[in-house]
């Protein structure tokens, strides 16, 4: 799936440039929602390439494939924290696991439900906040129009597309991304382009 970048040029025009200068970004297809926020929870607040090296440890105690529920719940704590998951994260990764094992959501299930029904099954999971959840809706979902203003690399790369050295508020983000509803995803997919380019 490409993004309909189009769009997005109508509502700001400043688009135009920085998606000359990146491309068309073309999202992956996702099909396992627990596998998804399992990584998206090992991900959180690490560098690119730091998350990548826990994640690809994490798989390899499974022999290079993702575990089913029950294996994630079953394997000991050490083992998780062996690979470089703090305690926190080896915790809510089995508290996602405990979700999914009672609660049998698939992508097509996740689909059909609105942003804010997803919110409200998706916080009570221990270790899942907004943030978690908004890179579910973006990465996973495809959807179209959630703007992460927590997310480190959206805030710096709103504050270099606005030429200012200092980051702005995440309400500030919040107000100045209406004009580009309802394709705010496609912007923060740029405004992380731009950061990674600085």
């Amino acid at each position: 799936m490409k993004l309909p970048v189009e769009n997005l040029i109508k509502l700001d025009n400043r688009f135009e440039k920085i998606i000359d200068k990146f491309g068309i970004i073309k999202l992956e297809k996702k099909s396992n929602p627990f596998e998804e926020l399992v990584k998206a929870i090992i991900y959180q607040q690490l560098s690119g390439k730091a998350a990548s090296t826990i994640y690809n440890r994490f798989l390899e105690i499974y022999k290079n494939n993702h575990p089913t529920t029950t294996e994630l719940m079953n394997t000991e704590h050490q083992k998780l924290r062996s690979v470089g998951l703090s305690n926190r994260k080896a915790e809510y990764i089995k508290s996602i696991a405990e979700f999914f094992n009672v609660n049998s959501y698939n992508l097509n299930d996740f689909s059909k439900m609105k942003n804010d029904d997803i919110f409200n099954k998706l916080i009570n999971i221990r270790g899942v906040g907004p943030w978690t959840i908004d890179m579910f809706l973006i990465f996973t979902l495809h959807r179209l129009d959630i703007f992460p203003s927590l997310d480190l690399g959206v805030q710096k790369g709103f504050s270099i597309f606005y030429n200012s050295k200092k980051l702005y508020s995440p309400k500030s983000m919040l107000k100045e991304a209406n004009k580009w509803r309802p394709y705010r995803s496609i912007a923060s997919h740029y405004f992380w382009k731009i950061a990674d380019d600085k």
